[in-house]
């Protein structure tokens, strides 16, 4: 009867963990897909990219999220740590960027330049979110540590870098 109490919980103890990081991986992504400012607290400085062109964070997060889709594989639970894959399907920030670049280079140095520093931000966001707005998108598998802080189930520090970093310039196939 102890055993069977004792396994019980163990049982119990361990869906509960499941639970909680899929409730967590959920709030995660689907706070990116929607443009959460928490879940997108989880890129870092990525966003910031935009207000360089002049264009803000949340219209930049738009165009990138557009079509972001997410899906949980394989889950192992070790105590407090948790490692998760999670297929990722979204555009890449970068591609965009570095195909913008050359056209704000000529708008900025070209013969139609203006001295209107506001219309040249302006002219600059617009070619980076068309450039972001065409760009494919890419689907990636990625490994996710979390762990459990604070009564909390959170990503480790290197997984956000890692997220971040994976969805700004991606490696995976389209």
């Amino acid at each position: 009867m102890v055993l069977l109490v004792g396994l019980s919980a163990t049982l119990f103890a361990c869906s509960s963990s499941r639970s909680d990081i899929n409730v967590a991986l959920s709030d995660d992504l689907t706070g990116i897909e929607h443009s959460d400012p928490v879940a997108l607290g989880l890129l870092g400085d990525q966003l910031s990219v935009g207000e360089q062109f002049g264009v803000k964070p949340e219209d930049l997060s738009r165009a990138w999220f557009d079509g972001f889709e997410s899906s949980v594989g394989s889950m192992v639970v070790e105590g407090d740590i948790a490692t998760v894959e999670v297929t990722i399907t979204c555009k890449r920030l970068q591609p965009a960027v570095d195909k913008s670049l050359p056209a704000i280079n000529d708008l900025m140095t070209g013969p139609n330049t203006t001295d209107d520093l506001n219309a040249l931000y302006e002219q600059s966001g617009k070619i980076l979110l068309g450039n972001l707005q065409a760009e494919p998108l890419v689907t990636t598998v990625l490994t996710l540590t979390y762990q459990f802080e604070n009564g909390e189930r959170v990503l480790t520090p290197q997984s956000k870098k890692d997220l971040a970093l994976e969805l700004a310039k991606g490696s995976g196939s389209q």
